[in-house]
């Protein structure tokens, strides 16, 4: 073969060999997200089901805290709570109701995909939903 060949097949073989490695990172990294975002999901929602049965216990909700000492408060700690890589449990957010009526909300920043921007995750008492950054409580 002529060298010229040699060299543009080796070439060309790299970008190819390239490409499949970074598809195969970009898939990796997406996996990991999505699980890590139902796992963080899970979590607070075991945080807020024992706000409700905190509220029943005492009749109100836990006053405003961060949220270290929300899981204290409510006596949990890490190995009530699914595995989570990416994301930490404790960088959520708990803002506690200012009247009797109001129900409590959690929030918690996620990525949804690798090459997107961060979105609000909010559990509330309508369930689950997401909210752009600027748009957040």
């Amino acid at each position: 073969m002529n060298k010229k060949i040699k060299i543009a097949f080796i070439f060309l073989f790299g970008f190819v060999f390239a490409v499949i490695v970074a598809g195969i990172i970009y898939l990796f990294g997406e996996l990991q997200l999505k699980q890590d975002v139902v796992n963080t999901s899970g979590n607070i929602g075991k945080i807020y089901f024992r706000l409700e049965k905190y509220k029943e216990e005492h009749g109100r909700y836990p006053a405003q805290q961060d949220m270290s000492a929300l899981l204290e408060t409510l006596g949990m700690n890490r190995s009530d709570f699914f595995k989570v890589s990416l994301f930490d449990i404790e960088s959520a957010a708990y803002h506690a109701p200012t009247q009797d009526s109001e129900a409590p909300v959690i929030t918690m920043r996620v990525k949804l995909h690798v090459f997107e921007k961060s979105k609000m995750l909010v559990r509330d008492h309508d369930g689950w939903h997401y909210e752009d950054i600027a748009d957040s409580r």
